[in-house]
């Protein structure tokens, strides 16, 4: 089974623990959304939010590449990962998406497709039952005082089509 949870959410987790079994793919978005838990999400429900984040399905990408070193990593699978980048305060969820989509743009080579708002992504002490080899999704690293003011990834490329305020 699937569970979808909203970043609001994640502090019910060690209660939810008791119900998950090896079967469990658990996701959530960090993202904030105004109704959270619903597998599948809409821009409109999207809340101000203090998270980017690309998804990296690129085997071999070097994190230090970045022009802005993660505050997280978590590694969803061998050579997988996601990494994260929190901000210093909630911005229009307009603006994180777009930024989201640099980063992903500028980045990214294999899979493009992880920077929308309403984007779930693997829970990290979940299990990856994607592949032949199940994996427990792990944080490798973890620096909650590494914090960015949205204005610097303003050096980023923007993407033809970017999102705009009333796309949300």
């Amino acid at each position: 089974s699937i569970d979808y949870l909203d970043v609001q959410e994640v502090h019910e987790v060690p209660k939810r623990i008791p119900n998950w079994n090896d079967k469990n793919q658990i996701y959530f978005t960090p993202h904030p959304l105004k109704t959270p838990g619903v597998e599948k999400q809409e821009k409109s429900q999207a809340l101000p939010g203090a998270t980017l984040w690309v998804e990296c399905d690129d085997f071999n990408f070097d994190a230090e590449s970045f022009g802005w070193a993660p505050s997280a990593a978590v590694e969803t699978s061998p050579g997988r990962f996601h990494f994260y980048w929190f901000l210093d305060h909630y911005y229009p969820p307009h603006q994180i998406e777009e930024v989201n989509r640099a980063l992903t743009y500028a980045y990214m080579t294999v899979d493009r497709s992880g920077w929308p708002l309403c984007k779930y992504l693997r829970l990290p002490g979940s299990l990856n039952l994607k592949r032949a080899q199940p994996h427990v999704v792990t944080i490798r690293f973890l620096n909650p005082e590494r914090r960015y003011e949205l204005s610097d990834f303003s050096s980023l490329p923007r993407q033809q089509g970017s999102v705009s305020e009333a796309d949300i």
